[in-house]
């Protein structure tokens, strides 16, 4: 009895750790899901299929070597994400779409260059730099008056 409860705890956590995950984000008028078995394995080239409320397919694509995948849907409303993984994992996500209004496109529109992040410089003063190296000090003196009795 006891190693057939093993068997069946040991089946039910490879199968919980091979399930497939699907993320449905809206980026503007884009969809983006992310498709993956676990945090380090992507879902690769798997099939995503995007069904409107009357069950017909609107769009149809892969997903990159990340598990990304970029679509517009056609329709407004009730739609349906199938993402297919193969050997027999699938997952169907069901979410309601509403298209962004169409100034804010046409602001989008505007600003076509790539966005680029910039970090702002970080202001170093000597201050800074003696209260670091003075908190060091601090830390190994500390260590080192604590052992030092030690020995």
């Amino acid at each position: 009895m006891r190693v057939a409860l093993w068997f069946l705890l040991l089946g039910v956590s490879l199968a919980w750790g091979h399930r497939l995950n699907v993320l449905v984000e809206e980026e503007g008028a884009e969809l983006v899901v992310w498709a993956y078995f676990k945090k380090d394995s992507p879902c690769m080239e798997c099939q995503v299929v995007l069904k409107n409320a009357q069950g017909m397919i609107e769009r149809e694509l892969l997903t990159d070597a990340l598990g990304y995948a970029r679509l517009t849907p056609l329709s407004s409303g009730a739609l349906e994400l199938i993402v297919n993984g193969g050997a027999g994992h699938q997952k169907s996500v069901t979410f309601s779409y509403t298209p962004p209004p169409q100034e804010a496109q046409e602001r989008e529109g505007v600003l076509d260059a790539p966005l680029v992040l910039v970090r702002p410089e970080a202001e170093v003063s000597l201050g800074g730099i003696a209260q670091g190296m003075a908190l060091l000090l601090l830390f190994f003196g500390a260590l080192w008056w604590v052992y030092r009795g030690r020995q």
